[in-house]
């Protein structure tokens, strides 16, 4: 049973963008399984110091061949990489994919529900229409004060969707990492810089998630789709999760990026052809 099991498209919020949040998302015994079972530290970071509130995550194509990641790990990611998973995807959030990318399935000259689905890290697009992950993820730990990870921003225009499925574990006090979601204010300009980041001071803050033991949210990348995630306080463990994603070939949007937004951009998308 995958995370989208029973889900209906009218459990999709529309605004300020569509958006799921799902409270108890797993079962109580596979949540406890997977919070006992999550990776230690030094399987993301090598023994590495990282910094602190530092985002790592670690592709499903390497933990599925891990001998330290626990075999309900190993499961629960190979249930969320099939074309079944994606089918259940684009009927859920089918209706709110066709409102905020009118154009996407003009593009692939086909509907949702018939793309060919890969898995990322794994195949290519050569092979298939789109790729999706799920990567086992954290923020590492913060030792005092509060760190702020990334500003409010929009995802890689690539992807039309992100989720992700908080394990917070019962011991973890930190104070942080809620899921924040924003819209412009009225009358305002948008810019974006590094990482797509924009100026709060010209969003206005919609909902806030907490950050929870067995929590879902997904959303429908989009110009319009911007959050970002409280700072994260003091406290012995990572924040903990699992993230979901559908990318695509082609840029599905564009966005207004500052000189050194769009700067960065072309460099990072530089780095990431070479490296792939």
């Amino acid at each position: 049973m995958t995370l989208l099991n029973g889900v209906k498209p009218e459990s999709v919020t529309l605004e300020p963008y569509p958006h799921l949040v799902l409270e108890n998302a797993l079962e109580s015994g596979l949540r406890r399984e997977l919070i006992d079972g999550f990776p230690s530290l030094d399987v993301f970071t090598g023994g590495r110091d990282m910094g602190e509130n530092t985002k790592i995550y670690y592709p499903a194509v390497k933990a599925c061949d891990d001998p330290r990641v626990a075999e309900v790990w190993k499961s629960f990611l190979q249930e969320h990489l099939t074309a079944d998973f994606y089918r259940q995807i684009a009927q859920v959030f089918g209706p709110a994919i066709r409102q905020e990318l009118p154009d996407l399935e003009a593009t692939f000259s086909k509907p949702l529900e018939s793309f060919t689905v890969g898995i990322d890290g794994e195949d290519s697009f050569e092979q298939y229409d789109v790729l999706i992950n799920a990567l086992i993820g954290i923020h590492t730990p913060v030792s005092a004060g509060l760190k702020l990870e990334r500003r409010p921003h929009v995802k890689n225009v690539d992807k039309f969707l992100e989720g992700f499925l908080y394990l917070r574990p019962d011991n973890d006090t930190a104070p942080g990492g809620d899921y924040e979601l924003f819209s412009a204010k009225p009358g305002g300009t948008l810019r974006f810089g590094k990482w797509a980041q924009t100026r709060r001071d010209r969003l206005i803050l919609e909902k806030t998630i907490p950050y929870g033991k067995n929590t879902l949210v997904m959303v429908i990348n989009n110009p319009r789709a911007i959050q970002a995630l409280t700072a994260r306080g003091p406290g012995q463990h990572p924040l903990m999760y699992c993230n979901f994603t559908v990318r695509t070939p082609y840029k599905l949007f564009d966005l207004d990026y500052t000189p050194w937004g769009l700067t960065h951009r072309y460099l990072r998308g530089y780095y990431d052809r070479l490296i792939t």
